[in-house]
């Protein structure tokens, strides 16, 4: 029988492969864009090592205007402590204690009870500074808030805000290199990760990076072997896990995942 109807076959199941993923990452696409008019509250993320100082700034962004705010800020304090805050001035007058000993959650509080406006300003509201500790590892800033009764706006109504968490990284100190410049077991120095969008460690982004990135779509953090199957390999022949794949860190690889790899295209 000619291989031909079959050739055939497979351009069109190919054909209608392609349109429904343009289908899939456009709807993606308005979802996303649909985001990014959302009010936020957006907590930045730091890096440094033990005892070094990192500030981690707390920012609005598309505002729809606020008179009170009362925000809780969490962090490791096995990791991290807090040493100073700093207000911006841009949500009026701030209520919130200055140290010199701060709890845990941190509380942020703006109170304008006799405001006749409401404050719209976009962008950093406060800076959080914090000491990283000794023995201290990765670890998260949280923002959370009631949406009930801690965002209000002149008229007393709630202000719902999205949220999105920091994190502060701490670098790991390389062992010394042997005298002489050798390569001891304890003289090398871990490879920089570089881009989490370079998903193969080849130092830029292209169609590679795709193609691994699609043989993960559907995969989400529920999945037993989330952080532990490796289909493929990155250019030093360590493994790629799903949870790598996860580019922006939502728990699920799906065409947002795709969009946002698009966005960091490099080649």
């Amino acid at each position: 029988m000619s291989k031909k109807p079959y050739r055939l076959i497979t351009i069109i199941l190919a054909v209608m492969l392609v349109f429904g993923a343009f289908s899939m990452i456009g709807t993606a696409a308005v979802n996303s864009m649909s985001a990014l008019d959302e009010p936020m509250i957006k907590v930045a993320s730091g890096s440094g090592k033990a005892g070094d100082a990192v500030d981690v700034a707390i920012s609005l962004e598309n505002n729809p205007g606020v008179a009170s705010m009362r925000l809780l800020v969490g962090y490791d304090t096995s990791s991290l402590k807090l040493v100073k805050v700093e207000d911006k001035g841009l949500l009026g007058s701030a209520a919130h204690y200055m140290g010199p000993e701060f709890a845990q959650p941190y509380t942020l509080l703006w109170s304008n009870g006799t405001a006749k406006t409401n404050f719209t300003a976009n962008g950093t509201i406060a800076v959080l500074q914090f000491e990283i500790l000794q023995g201290a590892k990765s670890s998260q800033v949280t923002v959370t808030y009631n949406a009930r009764s801690d965002i209000h706006n002149v008229d007393l109504k709630p202000v719902s805000f999205a949220t999105e968490n920091g994190t502060v990284s701490v670098a790991a100190v390389p062992s010394p290199t042997p005298a002489g410049g050798g390569s001891g077991s304890g003289g090398s120095v871990p490879a920089s990760t570089g881009s989490i969008y370079d998903l193969n460690g080849d130092s830029k982004v292209d169609s590679k990076d795709f193609a691994i990135l699609l043989l993960y779509c559907g995969f989400d953090k529920s999945s037993s072997n989330w952080s532990t199957l490796a289909k493929v390999k990155d250019s030093k022949g360590k493994g790629i896990t799903a949870s790598s794949c996860d580019v922006n860190r939502d728990g699920v690889i799906d065409m947002l995942d795709l969009i946002d790899l698009f966005i960091h295209y490099t080649k």
